[in-house]
């Protein structure tokens, strides 16, 4: 299930950086910092009046003014062709606080 609209933050593409034919990066303004190292959040696009998401781990340092996500283009997928597609200045919407619990914290002692 997609979160209602009330939990999406409207973010901006920054930078594109296209590695290969395949991978991308993303960098995305959003309005929010507040996140661990290991997190992630959701990422959606409004596609033929729906709205498409799917989770993406958070690659840049928590304090940066700027989310970065890192992908791989599935062929048949709804939505990492589209993501493939934008240009800095795209609208984007990311869910309103970042999740996961694969962080330094909770990696226990050995």
């Amino acid at each position: 299930m997609v979160k209602s609209m009330a939990d999406w933050l409207s973010s901006k593409v920054i930078e594109k950086i296209q590695w290969n034919e395949r991978l991308f990066s993303l960098r995305i303004q959003s309005g929010f910092k507040n996140f661990e190292a290991g997190q992630f959040v959701r990422v959606a696009l409004d596609i033929a009046g729906e709205r498409v998401a799917r989770p993406y781990s958070l690659v840049n340092k928590p304090g940066d003014d700027y989310l970065e996500i890192y992908f791989n283009i599935v062929a048949e997928g709804p939505l990492t062709p589209k993501l493939a597609e934008l240009e800095v200045g795209d609208e984007v919407f990311i869910t309103d606080r970042a999740n996961g619990f694969l962080t330094v914290d909770e990696v226990p002692e050995c």
